[in-house]
């Protein structure tokens, strides 16, 4: 289940979807596209244009309206859109385009062909929303304030976020197959949850989709990093094992020092030199500044059952 095969809340053949839950109200500001108003002899269909965030903007509100008659899309920021049911009264989902304008920069010839592709998984996902979570779809991940500010901030009205430590957060979402979105507040009670139970479930599934940190490093030797790539969008939330951790920092009796640049990568380093230090943080730095879903460009340190900025 999820997005194990791809390359944000959810991420499409590299390209990142984020899914919160928004009060309804929040957009009422907003710029409507009703495929409603289209409706008649004269009605044409809007060309698409990704030449400018502005016009993408506009033609990924157009095709959400194609794609989803029975959902109404509306644009509420540079790149963002609010795709809601019609007619009903659940939360609304709001997409965020800032990925999938990269690849429309990076590759012009492609971008209405990405865009089509991530609308339809859009959409995809809003339809599933009305199917009960079960608590065996229930993951923690981890992500930066930067992209908790474009769910709607650590607050969100009914969504499930806590601080983690330095500027990283952890979001509860449900994984779907095909998709990942947030978990509800109010979704808890159907699932006999409480939010004190909650960490240790979420983070009991994502190892189960993880694996173990052992068998993903293999006989890691000191003073080299090793780079987790395997292109699951979890990767980076290894940082929530913090019983694997202190396994691994008990086992090497050296500092474990880890990177987290991206969603789907990990570099970990047990007892890197100062040298070593310094191109593992390079590598991080360069690695963040490409990634398609950044998390951080810092090196943190397991220390005394925690991370810890490396200074």
């Amino acid at each position: 289940a999820g997005l194990r095969g791809f390359a944000g809340f959810v991420s499409f053949a590299g390209l990142a979807l984020t899914l919160a839950a928004c009060h309804a109200k929040s957009a009422a500001p907003a710029a409507s596209h009703d495929a409603s108003s289209a409706a008649g002899p004269q009605a044409t269909v809007a060309a698409f244009d990704g030449t400018t965030a502005a016009a993408l903007t506009e033609s990924a509100a157009h095709l959400c309206d194609d794609e989803a008659p029975e959902a109404a899309a509306a644009v509420v920021g540079p790149l963002t859109l609010q795709l809601s049911a019609r007619g009903s009264d659940k939360n609304d989902l709001r997409i965020s385009l800032d990925r999938i304008w990269a690849v429309c920069q990076a590759n012009p010839d492609g971008c209405e062909a990405a865009t089509r592709d991530f609308v339809t998984k859009s959409v995809r996902t809003l339809r599933m929303r009305s199917q009960p979570a079960a608590r065996d779809q229930i993951v923690a991940i981890v992500r930066p304030r930067a992209y908790v500010d474009r769910v709607g901030g650590p607050s969100a009205t009914n969504t499930l976020i806590a601080p983690l430590f330095d500027d990283l957060f952890v979001l509860y979402m449900v994984d779907l197959p095909g998709s990942l979105r947030s978990l509800a507040t109010t979704e808890l009670d159907a699932l006999a949850l409480d939010r004190g139970q909650l960490p240790a479930l979420a983070v009991q599934n994502l190892a189960t989709r993880l694996g173990h940190l052992s068998d993903a490093l293999g006989n890691a030797a000191p003073g080299a990093f090793n780079v987790l790539r395997s292109g699951n969008v979890f990767e980076s939330s290894r940082l929530l094992l913090g019983d694997e951790w202190a396994a691994l920092a008990t086992k090497v009796g050296k500092p474990v020092i880890v990177g987290a640049p991206s969603g789907d990568v990990l570099l970990v380093a047990i007892g890197p030199t100062g040298d070593q230090l310094a191109s593992m943080r390079e590598t991080v730095g360069k690695m963040f500044g490409a990634a398609q879903r950044p998390v951080s460009p810092r090196l943190y340190r397991w220390a005394t059952n925690r991370w810890a900025v490396v200074p």
